[in-house]
């Protein structure tokens, strides 16, 4: 069998290779196969990725699906301070700007 030649890709390509996984319903690996991709370079670009958001780049990579936001999903937010007991019933508003035009707004009365 002949080897697999790797294509190297540059950040803006990276970029539109992680637009095309937001839109496909399908995992990493079935994803990864069909566009000839390493999952350790997929999962390392999307790391990489995702802290150049995080540090402001563009904060909104992620599409807005349940499905796509359950994969791409990195970590509990503990709101316990918030909501905890000292809040006597208070009122309290959190807006998330999840992206894509989609803002979630959960209040309390």
């Amino acid at each position: 069998m002949g080897e697999v030649k790797r294509r190297r890709l540059d950040l803006s390509s990276w970029r539109e290779v992680m637009r095309r996984f937001d839109a496909a319903a399908t995992s990493v690996q079935a994803f990864c196969a069909n566009e000839g991709l390493s999952t350790t370079s997929f999962y390392r670009w999307r790391e990489r990725l995702d802290h150049a958001d995080h540090d402001g780049v563009a904060a909104a990579r992620h599409s807005t699906t349940p499905a796509v936001r359950a994969r791409s999903a990195v970590g509990f937010v503990e709101l316990g301070g918030l909501l905890g007991a000292g809040s006597g019933g208070s009122a309290l508003e959190l807006k998330l700007d999840l992206g894509g035009g989609v803002l979630l707004t959960l209040s309390r009365r």
